[in-house]
């Protein structure tokens, strides 16, 4: 297949595993709330690059242009609200210090913020 973003489309969003490496979840969820279109180049490229389908191999296509691929197709993809809140679930140690909320995120108060990016 010659289209990394067309070959990216043939993933179901289910197959995407959006927790799967909370030091790149981390960034992007405190940049941008998950919300895609507030996300920069250089936490939502890592970030998607992290959550690609196990059935995805990396390899097929050169870096630039499957990074290139992955900021195009984040342009027209809308993560469901369930699996963002499952990746900042899994990655709440690690996303509420970079929100500059002290304390421990699964005790009462800060851990409950967390569910509202």
């Amino acid at each position: 297949m010659s289209n990394p973003l067309s070959f990216l489309q043939t993933f179901p969003l289910s197959e995407w595993d959006f927790g799967r490496n909370c030091n790149t979840a981390a960034p992007f969820f405190q940049e941008s709330r998950g919300n895609l279109n507030e996300a920069r180049l250089i936490t939502i490229v890592p970030f998607l690059r992290d959550c690609l389908p196990p059935g995805f191999n990396t390899t097929t296509f050169p870096p630039s242009e499957l990074d290139s691929a992955l900021l195009q197709w984040s342009w027209v993809t809308q993560i469901p609200q369930q699996q963002l809140d499952l990746a900042t679930a899994a990655c709440k140690p690690e996303i509420c210090p970079l929100l500059e909320w002290p304390g421990e995120p699964d005790v009462a108060g800060i851990g409950v913020r967390i569910n509202d990016i």
